[in-house]
C-alpha cells in the first residue's frame, strides 16, 4: 500500500463527493444555500 489513495474507502468517499457536487446544480435554486450547501459540506467532510 502506497498511501490513503489506495484505500477503497477513500476512493468511495471521493466518488460520493464528486457525485454530490455534480448533482448540486440540478437542485432547485431556492435550495442553493440550504440543502445543497449542507449536502456538499457533508460529502466533503468524508474526504
Amino acid at each position: 500500500m502506497k498511501g490513503y489513495p489506495d484505500l477503497k474507502v477513500w476512493t468511495k468517499a471521493m466518488d460520493l463527493a464528486a457525485h454530490v457536487y455534480a448533482l448540486s446544480p440540478a437542485m432547485p435554486r431556492t435550495e442553493q444555500f440550504g440543502m445543497t450547501n449542507q449536502m456538499q459540506r457533508a460529502a466533503a467532510s468524508d474526504i
